[in-house]
């Protein structure tokens, strides 16, 4: 595995869209992905208060919501497993249902727990995927790094853009300490590069943000 700094591709020139892995799910993968999911939004991720794992959602087209973006979040795991997994399959993620989520790490690379965040807005749509990071679940995190964590010694964030349905770019990563120096604010409401092409993006909660030349690359060179 090889890693390149995205903003040095950048300054030499060498930079381009290609040199992002993609990344294609088996539909038994796939089929993996939408069992995780599902078991996440029917648990304690999305009612921690209840008594017992049946959620009760208002309604059916919040339910589907639900399960929509469960599915993207594993979808994403999925990606970033299968990219470092010594036989390109899907190993490691959480499948472990709980009350109150994951604690901010989705699976360990080397011993270095990972955050993934999966977007559906990239380059497939003309669009510039940006890694964006809830301001307390990031300070929650550097407080369990800057503590000795016994559990989290560094966090690295990893930005994947879903291509479709069964593929998916990974854009890049970086570690929190390394993200808490470059992210941007961007609060619930406002709006990121407003006007500008690939950008004009608003958020729904108060987040940070780091664009692709932050981050750092792996590629497969096997």
């Amino acid at each position: 595995m090889s890693v390149v700094v995205i903003a040095e591709a950048v300054e030499k020139g060498l930079y381009n869209e290609g040199m992002h892995p993609v990344v294609e799910l088996r539909e038994s993968e796939m089929n993996e992905v939408k069992i995780i999911a599902l078991g996440r939004s029917d648990t304690g991720y999305n009612n921690p208060d209840e008594d017992d794992y049946n959620t009760d959602f208002s309604s059916a087209a919040n339910a589907k919501t639900s399960r929509e973006q469960h599915e993207k979040g594993a979808f994403g795991e999925a990606v970033v497993a299968k990219h470092h997994s010594d036989d390109y399959t899907i190993h490691g993620l959480d499948d472990e249902l709980t009350r109150s989520g994951d604690g901010g790490v989705d699976l360990e690379i080397d011993g270095t727990a990972v955050d993934v965040k999966t977007t559906d807005y990239g380059y497939a749509c003309g669009r510039t995927p940006l890694l964006k990071v809830k301001q307390d679940c990031h300070r929650e995190n550097m407080e369990r790094i800057q503590n000795g964590d016994e559990d989290v010694d560094e966090l690295m964030y990893y930005c994947v853009e879903r291509i479709n349905e069964t593929t998916g770019r990974i854009i890049g990563y970086i570690t929190a300490s390394a993200f808490d120096g470059v992210a941007e604010e961007v609060n619930e409401g406002e709006t990121y590069r407003a006007g500008e092409d690939g950008y004009n993006w608003t958020s729904r909660a108060d987040n940070l943000v780091a664009e692709p030349s932050d981050l750092w690359l792996s590629y497969r060179d096997d």
